[in-house]
């Protein structure tokens, strides 16, 4: 097998079609067909199941795919390597990406001026699977104990703050919070979102757990229904900044979550991450 071999199969599992993949790939159709059919044989089992309908990426043939994703892209950074070129995929979860990256791109360019960033907006899940077969470099997202693993590098940036947030003619307090909980006033983000987990377990310290009927898909709507005084909101810090049509509220005993980066064990460019997290936590 080659590294075209490698770039057939991965086309193939992202557009499950083959007239599609053989036109990515600047290949014929048939040629793509019997290159495929060579891998199968040579591997001695199918990777895809095939009809004239559909094409499914059988389950020996997805451990295969995420391995030739990790060795296409090791490939093309040897590629960039060997042009004097480095490029960094970074993934962030979609409560820190608009907030943070404002504050840190033009530093980061600055200061890697040889570097090409490419950011990511992705939910946690999502990141963590580009990440671990090799689709993104870096990920940047809230911390959680179960998230990380033997074969991933994690480090802390920073904890983050959050905010109770209130229409701007409000006249509630920080004693006001049980209540707020109790009434069913506060608004979380989507179920699966790792930022309503955070405010659940803020939450529970109140022995409460009653929340708004409404979940919102983003922190943008969030605000948005605030300010028509439909409900109150834990927000982190950076989605705070610069906002003048709200009430923010601070706890006295904060309430934080912990944001970090996470890389792959084998990931080589360990001193860019160290700069990358330097950037980060003298904005921050």
């Amino acid at each position: 097998m080659n590294i075209r071999d490698f770039e057939y199969l991965i086309a193939v599992d992202e557009l499950k079609n083959f007239s599609k993949a053989s036109q990515k790939c600047f290949i014929s159709q048939p040629a793509l067909s019997q290159q495929i059919r060579k891998i199968e044989e040579l591997l001695g089992f199918n990777i895809f199941e095939r009809d004239k309908k559909n094409i499914i990426t059988t389950l020996k043939g997805r451990e295969v795919i995420k391995y030739a994703k990790l060795i296409y892209n090791s490939y093309q950074q040897v590629k960039q390597i060997s042009k004097g070129e480095i490029s960094l995929k970074i993934g962030l979860i979609p409560t820190i990406c608009p907030y943070l990256l404002p504050l840190i791109v033009a530093k980061l360019n600055q200061d890697l001026p040889n570097i090409r960033f490419y950011f990511l907006e992705l939910k946690t899940k999502e990141l963590l699977d580009k990440l671990q077969a090799g689709e993104i470099d870096v990920g940047i997202f809230a911390y959680f104990s179960n998230l990380t693993n033997h074969k991933l590098n994690y480090s802390k940036l920073y904890d983050e703050e959050f905010f109770l947030t209130l229409p701007s003619n409000s006249k509630l307090t920080e004693e006001d919070f049980p209540n707020i909980i109790a009434q069913k006033q506060l608004i979380l983000l989507e179920e699966g979102n790792c930022m309503s987990d955070n405010i659940k377990d803020i939450c529970s310290i109140y022995d409460q757990n009653s929340f708004n009927n409404f979940y919102a898909t983003n922190i943008e709507t969030v605000k948005n229904m605030i300010k028509i005084g439909n409900g109150a909101a834990l927000l982190p810090k950076l989605a705070c900044l610069n906002e003048k049509d709200l009430t923010f509220i601070k706890f006295k005993n904060k309430k934080t979550r912990e944001i970090g980066m996470i890389s792959r064990q084998n990931f080589a460019q360990n001193d860019i991450l160290q700069k990358i997290t330097q950037i980060i936590q003298n904005i921050i």
